[in-house]
């Protein structure tokens, strides 16, 4: 009984003996391999770029693929000119980079007719980009990037308040933006024109006047229209010709995709737009 137990004991500790390096093994974290990308700096790089000046921007590969790597990377520039006509232009490149090194790769590029672009960098199956905006054809609004290739320039003095003489069918939303800020939002009811007045500063800039609930029922004949006779400035009174009409909903309405021209009525949603210059 006593050799039976002691024989016992002994297997357990053999058993022990092979069964706990297997288990170590299993359960040992092995290494990661992986490739890093990204940005060395992406808040030096500007979002408002003149054409045909030189440009530079940094990006980073991190090689954790626990072994010496060769990496082929791609830069793709996708620029938009006017009328969101596309120019893709590409180039391939190759960098050695040690186990465990990183390295900071330095791109110049210059872009000529374009109002944006979007410039990509690319190893394998992972991306990084960013947008680009010509100065002179995009602004910085408060919630978006509008464009003002398409505008008009009026000559004003610089005042401290203005006047948009309104009316509406159907009580249509009226909302009003100078610089891309929102000053103003409200339902436009009465059938006949209107002075509503802004004591808002006004010079340089672009003034947006949109219309963002249309409605269009030819059974109940209901037709909702915002109506626009003037906007004065000072002494300088402009009208809808002067403007542009950029159709669209939210962002859309300040692209200069869809424009035409207005003599008064804003009939779908989209903006009345004016620019202005001294």
């Amino acid at each position: 009984m006593e050799r039976t137990f002691n024989t016992a004991i002994m297997i357990s500790l053999i058993v022990g003996i092979v069964i706990v390096p297997i288990i170590l093994i299993a359960t040992q974290q092995r290494p990661e391999y992986f490739t890093e990308l990204y940005f060395a700096d992406h808040e030096a790089i500007p979002k408002f770029i003149e054409e045909n000046q030189d440009y530079q921007y940094t990006f980073t590969i991190h090689n954790q693929e626990q072994k010496d790597m060769s990496y082929r990377f791609t830069v793709t520039i996708e620029k938009f000119s006017e009328n969101n006509k596309q120019d893709i232009k590409s180039s391939t490149s190759y960098t050695t980079i040690p186990k465990g090194d990183s390295k900071n790769i330095s791109i110049n590029y210059k872009l000529s007719d374009f109002v944006k672009a979007k410039i990509e960098t690319s190893i394998g199956n992972q991306n990084i980009h960013f947008f680009v905006y010509n100065k002179d054809n995009m602004i910085q609004y408060q919630d978006t990037i509008a464009s003002v290739v398409c505008m008009k320039d009026n000559k004003i003095k610089q005042s401290d308040s203005f006047v948009i003489r309104a009316k509406g069918d159907l009580n249509p939303n009226m909302k009003v933006k100078v610089n891309g800020k929102e000053i103003y939002s409200g339902v436009i009811s009465n059938r006949a024109y209107k002075n509503y007045r802004f004591n808002y500063p006004i010079s340089e800039g672009i003034l947006d006047i949109i219309f963002d609930n249309d409605l269009y029922n030819p059974d109940a004949k209901q037709d909702r229209n915002l109506y626009i006779e003037s906007v004065t400035i000072g002494n300088t009174t402009l009208y809808p010709k002067d403007g542009i009409l950029d159709l669209g909903e939210g962002a859309a309405a300040f692209d200069c995709q869809d424009v035409r021209d207005s003599e008064s009525s804003i009939g779908w949603n989209g903006a009345l737009r004016f620019k202005f210059t001294q």
